[in-house]
């Protein structure tokens, strides 16, 4: 009788480490799938910009002053 009870204590371990190293994996693939992904799309990004005398371009030239931030005017 103890030895059965060994015996399930030992499968349930078992079938734990695997369910745990599935997981683990799953989320490895997950990561490295979403690096991947990141990295494509912000080589797409930078490869859609365009650069003027080698230098990227200011798209916001609008100085602040007083006038535009407490009152919101141009």
């Amino acid at each position: 009788m103890i030895r059965q009870k060994k015996a399930q204590v030992c499968l349930e371990i078992a079938l734990s480490f695997v369910a745990i190293l599935l997981f683990l994996l799953g989320m490895l693939r997950i990561w490295f799938w979403s690096n991947e992904d990141l990295f494509e799309r912000q080589t797409d990004y930078i490869a859609t910009r365009s650069a003027t005398k080698g230098e990227w371009p200011i798209h916001n030239t609008v100085e602040l002053s007083d006038s535009i931030v407490f009152s919101g005017e141009f």
